[in-house]
Order: C-alpha cells, then sequence, then structure tokens
C-alpha cells in the first residue's frame, strides 16, 4: 500500500529575500508534523532564551530525511552558534 503524499510548493528565495520560484515537493504526513513539531519547539525555545543547538540539528535531521536539504554530517566545528 502506499501512503498518499502531500503536495507542497516550496518556495526559492533569491539573496534579498525575494520568492523567484517554486518547486513541487511531497511530503508524508509524518515528515510535516516532525518538520512543523521541531519549527514550532525552536521558536518557543527562542522566545524563552534557550539554547537552541540540538533542537535545530533535529529539525536539520528531519528536513534531510524528508528530502528537502542534502544530509550533511554536522560536526562541533561547524555548528552555527546560536
Amino acid at each position: 500500500m502506499t501512503e498518499n503524499l502531500i503536495e507542497l510548493d516550496l518556495k526559492v528565495f533569491d539573496d534579498e529575500g525575494n520568492v523567484v520560484d517554486m518547486t513541487p515537493f511531497g511530503f508524508r504526513a509524518v515528515e510535516l508534523a516532525d518538520i512543523v513539531t521541531y519549527a514550532a519547539d525552536i521558536i518557543t525555545a527562542r522566545r524563552d532564551g534557550a539554547e537552541l543547538h540540538d533542537l535545530l540539528d533535529r529539525l536539520d535531521e528531519a528536513l534531510a530525511a524528508s528530502g528537502v536539504i542534502e544530509t550533511v554530517e554536522l560536526v562541533a566545528s561547524n555548528k552555527p552558534s546560536c
């Protein structure tokens, strides 16, 4: 049995933040749930002044697992400071 995909158009931005293109992308419901949950957790933590590294890593992994971004091995030296 094949799982239905939720089709969304992902925006492509230029260096100035203007939308220059749209790319169709299919997500499984569980992938979208993970991405939205982690994004909400990041915003809540930022508002509380909390550390974001672990939360950003989880969002990175969820986006990579869904295929939105490439999988990259993060090491301590190239993690962004938040």
